[in-house]
């Protein structure tokens, strides 16, 4: 059962930051877009087993050893995610977007009624590999225990 939990909350929160993230960097220009975006790349390749002593001393600082909480919270954002997301974005149609905020729509509105419909079958292979990829952990949850 906490596997389970940890794995469908790890997917949402994931496929939620992830697409927040993947929005900002392909529908906004700011200094250093292509830097931060090049960096969370670089993230990752860089496997779990060389964050998880930091992440685990983080964890015990914050009390939270032997908690779902604790398995949760290394797991927040996922660089594939962000990753697939901004590159799907950026090739919907600006056309669209455009005529979106033209009829007075923000940007919010713009994320969940218009781009989020069409990314349905992106967000579903994501979902499931990202809840495999979590169901599938073993050595993080044993050492937290």
């Amino acid at each position: 059962a906490n596997t389970l939990v940890v794995s469908v909350v790890v997917t949402v929160i994931q496929l939620f930051t992830g697409l927040l993230a993947a929005y900002a960097f392909a529908r906004w220009r700011f200094p250093g877009d292509r830097l931060v975006y090049a960096l969370i790349a670089l993230t990752w390749l860089v496997p779990f087993q060389v964050v998880m002593i930091p992440n685990y001393l983080l964890i015990a600082r914050m009390g939270l050893l032997d908690s779902v909480a604790a398995q949760i919270l290394p797991n927040f954002a996922s660089a594939l995610a962000i990753l697939l997301l901004a590159q799907t974005m950026r090739s919907f149609p600006k056309e669209v977007l455009e005529a979106a905020r033209m009829d007075g729509a923000g940007h919010w509105r713009v994320l969940w009624e218009v781009v989020m419909p069409s990314l349905r079958g992106t967000l579903a292979s994501l979902a499931i590999l990202i809840f495999i990829s979590t169901w599938n952990e073993y050595f993080w949850p044993l050492l937290l225990s």
